[in-house]
């Protein structure tokens, strides 16, 4: 009986574990997530700002020929 009682715990001790690291796991998904979230807005914030530059550009050229 009692080695049952301490398998269990074990057993136990190894879930609370396995759930420590699972959530570390998922709040390093959440993190690179929004990483990733903030890259692609950056992207995008960047990708319109060089494309009205052009566009500058385009009409000013247009303007002057």
């Amino acid at each position: 009986m009692a080695a049952g009682s301490t398998a269990r715990r074990l057993t136990y001790a190894g879930s609370r574990n396995g759930r420590k690291n699972r959530s570390q796991s998922d709040s390093l998904r959440v993190a690179l997530t929004a990483l990733k979230l903030f890259a692609f807005i950056i992207a995008v914030v960047v990708f319109l700002v060089v494309s009205w530059e052009v566009d500058i550009v385009a009409a000013v050229i247009w303007a002057l020929a």
